[in-house]
């Protein structure tokens, strides 16, 4: 898989790696316009934007999401805990037992999502180090008949028309050629530029494809 492609579907990733890389298919440009504008860039997919993307469609393991799932564990507890109290006669215990479950949650949750979010991460960080898909260099040049990519064996040329949609969050582009697959344009690359120039070439080249990124 191309590192500078992104897969958002896990079964499709997990597909992907059994079968090995595939070379992506050579799509040329066939657009042609008196527009000379262009853009050159070289730059590196680093695993925070394979890590962005892969939460375009999938929702991000956040501190909330955490702490509605340990406090969901710890009523249970808290309640187990109770009724043992209530049955043996101990009635002050088991109030003191479920009104000890929401700072409870909070603390525990506190004290362990750090770590929690750092095994979530490192999964993923070995998933796209052993495919390739990050920390390799990728030279970019977009004009206004599309854009191409070339990282070492993996290389690919299309036309604007082939995007079906673009997103974009503070620090990348999201160029959509599938539902689920979506090429990476990280926003550094363009330092050297005007940034400005960039973005109004591409919503001009991607006229209407511009949408809002979700966020949960």
């Amino acid at each position: 898989m191309p590192i500078f492609r992104a897969d958002l579907s896990y079964r499709r990733q997990i597909a992907a790696a059994g079968q090995g890389m595939a070379r992506v298919p050579e799509i040329w440009k066939t657009a042609s316009t008196a527009d000379d504008r262009q853009f050159n860039a070289n730059f590196t997919i680093l695993f925070e934007d394979q890590y962005a993307a892969r939460h375009l469609r999938a929702s991000e393991f956040t501190f909330r999401k955490y702490l509605g799932a340990i406090g969901a564990l710890v009523l249970l507890m808290g309640l187990v805990v109770a009724y043992q109290q209530w049955k043996a006669g101990e009635h002050l215990f088991a109030v003191g037992a479920i009104l000890l479950v929401l700072p409870a949650s909070y603390l525990l949750a506190r004290l362990t999502f750090g770590f929690v979010k750092g095994v979530e991460q490192g999964f993923w960080r070995g998933f796209y180090e052993r495919r390739g898909m990050i920390n390799r260099p990728i030279a970019l040049h977009m004009n206004a008949g599309g854009y191409s990519m070339d990282a070492v064996s993996h290389k690919i040329n299309s036309g604007w028309d082939k995007v079906l949609a673009v997103e974009e969050d503070a620090e990348r582009y999201f160029l959509f050629y599938e539902q689920d697959y979506v090429y990476i344009v990280p926003k550094r690359a363009f330092e050297g530029n005007d940034l400005q120039a960039v973005d109004e070439a591409l919503r001009d080249w991607c006229s209407g494809k511009f949408r809002q990124t979700r966020r949960d």
